[in-house]
């Protein structure tokens, strides 16, 4: 949500212009980059884990896809809301204050086209739904689904469902499984598979990410 100023950002293979007031929000694995930003430039950012998004968000709720605007009266509130969350020590009020903001701002954004929504809450669903079986479920074609969700997402079917299985990759490990287990049960078909999406997407192997190489992605995103 920008709160003053005017800024750009890549989303995947396109870019999204943001003013006072408007928001945009990103699915899971979507990558998003700050391009440019004008002299007086202000905004929040907020994230939710996907455990906490299962407690607080309904099964139901659809990503927006595009750029959404509110009323001067609803951002000065909910920029109220965000500046006390940062205040609080009581974590249950800050889950249910996120939800509920979440949820409004689910309910208020652009829903994109239908082919996207569904294929992303099937694959959410099923990781290793293949292709030609998710554009069978959903009546249409494989062309139809990816162009579609490539124009919405920023980003192909195929792409997405590797940085879901990524993601499912690291919370594995970091429950306790193994390299080569939590490669397989995350949906690769090998450890090495599983090693060269890591590679290509976060520039260093898992055991480089496990063993201090997360905190080095964590500082070069840093403000300064």
């Amino acid at each position: 949500m920008v709160v003053r100023g005017s800024c750009t950002v890549g989303v995947g293979t396109r870019t999204v212009t943001l003013a006072t007031g408007e928001f945009v929000v990103f699915a899971p694995g979507q990558d998003h980059v700050l391009v440019d930003h004008s002299d007086d430039f202000d905004l929040f950012v907020v994230a939710l884990t996907p455990e906490l998004a299962g407690r607080v968000l309904s099964e139901r709720a659809a990503l927006p896809y595009g750029v959404s605007a509110v009323a001067p009266s609803v951002l000065a509130r909910r920029v109220e809301q965000l500046e006390a969350l940062g205040t609080t020590s009581d974590a249950a009020a800050v889950e249910r204050e996120l939800g509920e903001l979440f949820a409004s701002v689910l309910s208020e954004g652009p829903r994109g086209h239908v082919l996207s929504r569904r294929a992303a809450s099937a694959i959410a669903a099923d990781p290793n739904l293949s292709e030609s079986d998710l554009a069978a479920r959903l009546r249409t074609t494989p062309s139809a689904i990816s162009r579609h969700f490539r124009y919405d997402l920023g980003l192909t079917l195929v792409e997405h469902r590797a940085r879901m299985r990524l993601m499912a990759f690291v919370a594995a490990v970091e429950q306790g499984a193994s390299l080569t287990g939590a490669a397989f049960s995350a949906g690769f078909g090998s450890y090495a598979q599983c090693h060269r999406v890591f590679r290509r997407l976060l520039e260093q192997s898992p055991r480089e990410y496990f063993d201090g190489g997360r905190e080095l992605v964590a500082n070069a995103t840093a403000e300064p």
